[in-house]
């Protein structure tokens, strides 16, 4: 059911959302409606000769996430493009379980951003490419589809809803989070409720709520604490800090 709304999701936007000259700013308010990608644009459509190499993210976490029966220390590497609307995400991390090291898969992914009337909305295709048998990978590639809607309610505060359906080799799964972000000044307060589960009732669900605490400082840098507490298994806990930089 979730796959269905994804994709209907993705359908509609696609359908209102038309943007020929793939410049990033749609037909219905282009004025130069044959702009090439590599131009860059103003608000019309229109090319105003500057150079632009798009919104690019650079982020680092490390995470120490405490199961029922192992400890994990996870390092992770983000990188987030957005170039006029078209976005591209690649993520790896590296994983010691007690005292072994794995390395992780690798997550590729490459989306678009709607503007719709009430909300923004980021939706990407993605495929994770496998790394060698261990106990965090299943040496399958996996290919998932996820939507996020950002629905700004006031000038502080911002709520957002994530979707994602996840096709792979052996099962099928389906994640959704709910969040809001309150802004004050430099600082932003960030509240997750997530839910991962499957048809397949031999899979456990997963739920879980993520207390998270950004700052940005003026030179682009940010950084980020976060607590992550599992709701089904009182044993499972997270923590851990992010640092990032934005090129805009």
């Amino acid at each position: 059911m979730l796959k269905i709304f994804v994709l209907s999701i993705l359908f509609y936007n696609l359908l209102f959302s038309i943007d020929n000259d793939f410049d990033g700013v749609e037909d219905t308010n282009d004025k130069c409606l044959n702009t090439s990608f590599l131009d860059t644009v103003d608000i019309y459509g229109c090319p105003n000769n500057r150079l632009y190499l798009g919104k690019i993210s650079l982020e680092y976490q490390y995470q120490i996430q405490k199961a029922t029966s192992s400890t994990y220390y996870i390092n992770s590497y983000l990188i987030d493009v957005d170039y006029k609307k078209y976005l591209f995400s690649y993520y790896k991390s590296y994983i010691k379980i007690d005292s072994t090291s794995y390395t992780g898969d690798d997550y590729f992914s490459l989306g678009y951003m709607f503007n719709q009337t009430l909300f923004t909305n980021k939706t990407y295709l993605g495929i994770k490419k496998a790394n060698k048998i261990s106990q965090i990978s299943t040496n399958k590639d996996d290919y998932f589809i996820n939507t996020t809607f950002d629905y700004t309610f006031s000038q502080n505060l911002l709520y957002s809803i994530f979707l994602q359906y996840t096709n792979t080799n052996y099962i099928n799964y389906f994640t959704y989070n709910i969040s809001s972000t309150y802004y004050k000044n430099d600082f932003q307060y960030i509240l997750d409720y997530t839910n991962s589960g499957s048809t397949n009732k031999t899979i456990n669900e997963y739920q879980n709520i993520k207390l998270s605490f950004l700052y940005n400082f003026k030179n682009n840098i940010y950084t980020k604490l976060f607590y992550d507490k599992s709701l089904i298994n009182s044993d499972e806990y997270s923590f851990g800090f992010n640092i990032g930089y934005n090129f805009d």
